[in-house]
């Protein structure tokens, strides 16, 4: 199993507000002994990349935006197969992305405030 994690602060866009952004990233990679990702036969290798940016404000430290990803990929390397030069391999990756924004009653859209789903 290997693990890192790397944070940097950098400069904001310029904006009415004073801020600066937190970038934050996590990254493991392992092989998998057990559970359901564990590999039939043959063996199976697990990683996870993880980034967060956060701007933050520097009037008082609340959040002004973030956005948050991840991804996960298993792999399977199958047990050899006659006939075949190397052995099968099966992957499978997720992956996600969330923006978050801040807002107010005044300035959040109506959808935002109520729940309702907007249109894209």
């Amino acid at each position: 199993m290997r693990a890192s994690e790397a944070g940097a602060w950098l400069d904001a866009a310029p904006s009415p507000e004073p801020a600066l952004r937190l970038q934050t990233t996590q990254q493991i990679s392992g092989r998998v002994v057990s559970g359901s990702e564990m590999a039939p036969e043959g063996e199976a290798h697990g990683s996870f990349h993880g980034e967060s940016l956060a701007t933050v404000s520097l009037e008082d430290g609340r959040l002004l935006s973030a956005t948050r990803s991840a991804s996960r990929e298993i792999r399977w390397l199958l047990a050899p197969v006659e006939g075949l030069p190397e052995r099968p391999q099966f992957r499978s990756r997720l992956s996600v992305e969330v923006q978050i924004q801040s807002c107010d009653e005044s300035t959040c859209p109506l959808a935002v405030r109520t729940g309702a789903s907007q249109p894209r």
